[in-house]
């Protein structure tokens, strides 16, 4: 039972660096990226990774994975890439019916990020645009 606890903490220790790995690709600051992982891994909501059972720390780390895979995919369109995001998808929604919502989410990060690269993009098709304007 001991080793069990041990499997746990490695597990979410390897989601709060997928969760730093995710903001460094996203081009946040190193010591911002640092602050949102200890904010994901200390904040309020992480009583629900630790009390809900050991789905919680599963789901942190292939959420984390599968944005990364996202991100991968997007600057590498390669067949590679679509593999493992398809498969981090596939284990996230396996884990637990709650994480099945985020793999939507996915598929719309991934085209917010093909609007927000293309070079005649302007900051009206932007959400941030959308979301000032109401």
């Amino acid at each position: 039972m001991f080793l069990w606890h041990i499997v746990q903490a490695v597990v979410t220790g390897v989601g709060t660096f997928s969760v730093y790995v995710l903001s460094r690709k996203m081009n946040c600051h190193y010591a911002l990226s640092v602050v949102f992982s200890f904010i994901i891994l200390c904040g309020e909501q992480c009583a629900i990774i630790w009390s809900l059972g050991p789905q919680e720390g599963w789901g942190l780390m292939f959420v984390a994975v599968s944005y990364i895979c996202v991100i991968n995919y997007h600057n590498n369109a390669s067949t590679k890439n679509l593999i493992l995001l398809s498969i981090c998808s596939i284990l996230l929604a396996g884990i637990k019916e709650s994480f099945l919502v985020i793999v939507p989410t996915e598929i719309l990060f991934l085209a917010y990020l093909q609007i927000c690269s293309e070079q005649n993009s302007s900051s009206k098709h932007s959400i941030f645009y959308f979301l000032k304007k109401s």
